[in-house]
């Protein structure tokens, strides 16, 4: 029996029927335990719907009597973002991008994908990404969920021009997944911070400027770690001769931070917003 996240948690002392608000199957196969749940058909093997993660759910043996036991996460949900972007004639950004995806990012994408036509899809993801137009798209394993769930795109992104008198145009490098504003709002919190999973999110992006533009500002590197190792966030930025690589790497490493570790989260999310915001400038030569 499970109480789900929208639902609370139920009364762990006395816990009544009342409390509970949803059912999952428990099997126990070659000695290991597996949750199962038939709601979801991109659901991969053991695990259960992200509406489920919420703290313990009251196993029912008839033989041995009624005891509490955890619901988690058995695979590791993760996002990996790499791209490789040119300045073309247009001085727009071309180039291509794949990106990966396990755990429960898999899932929440492959319903997604498959609640929608293409054109729908794409003008989605256009339309929640400023300069970003999407040339061609494909993607594989959608129905293979012992797979991460893989996209390819041929895109572009438009520049944007600063100055048409000096020349200059400015890129923001994240293309996909940029955080633009606080989840965490409150001056203070008194209840625990419940993200359901622990969660990885990798960028890399290589940008080849021509030889006829000088670039002139990179973004500011960042490492930044939540006490108690819960989360970490590095962003590296590097240049070498008309050629930028980006690197980010995004980490929350549980999934119940208490009230007391809230305003390290707030501090944590308002770091990473501050270089999601900065830029690639770069001059046309004269």
């Amino acid at each position: 029996m499970v109480s789900t996240r929208k639902n609370g948690l139920p009364t762990k002392l006395y816990p009544v029927t009342q409390d509970f608000n949803y059912a999952i199957v428990k099997a126990k196969i070659n000695e290991k335990d597996y949750f199962l749940d038939a709601t979801n058909k991109y659901l991969f093997f053991g695990d259960v719907p992200f509406r489920c993660l919420n703290g313990e759910a009251r196993v029912l043996d008839f033989k041995k009597g009624g005891y509490w036991e955890s619901i988690k996460s058995i695979k590791s949900s993760n996002t990996t973002i790499r791209a490789e972007l040119k300045l073309n004639e247009n001085e727009d950004f071309e180039g291509e991008m794949n990106i990966s995806r396990t755990g429960y990012y898999a899932i929440d994408k492959r319903e997604e994908v498959d609640s929608r036509n293409r054109e729908q899809y794409l003008e989605s993801i256009e339309g929640e990404n400023d300069y970003l137009l999407i040339d061609d798209y494909k993607n594989t394993y959608l129905d293979e969920l012992d797979k991460p769930f893989v996209e390819y795109y041929k895109i572009r992104l438009e520049n944007e021009v600063l100055s048409s008198n000096t020349k200059k145009l400015r890129i923001n490098p994240f293309i996909l997944g940029r955080i633009k504003s606080n989840p965490f709002k409150l001056k203070e919190r008194n209840y625990p911070v419940d993200f359901g999973y622990a969660k990885k999110n990798t960028f890399i992006l290589n940008i080849k400027i021509p030889e006829n533009y000088t670039i002139t500002k990179i973004p500011e590197e960042l490492a930044i770690k939540l006490p108690n190792n819960g989360g970490l966030y590095i962003f590296k930025a590097q240049q070498k001769d008309n050629i930028v690589n980006i690197y980010s790497r995004f980490s929350i490493n549980k999934s119940v931070f208490s009230s007391t570790e809230y305003y390290y989260l707030k501090e944590f999310y308002n770091k990473i917003i501050n270089t999601n915001n900065s830029f690639i400038e770069i001059i046309r030569n004269n």
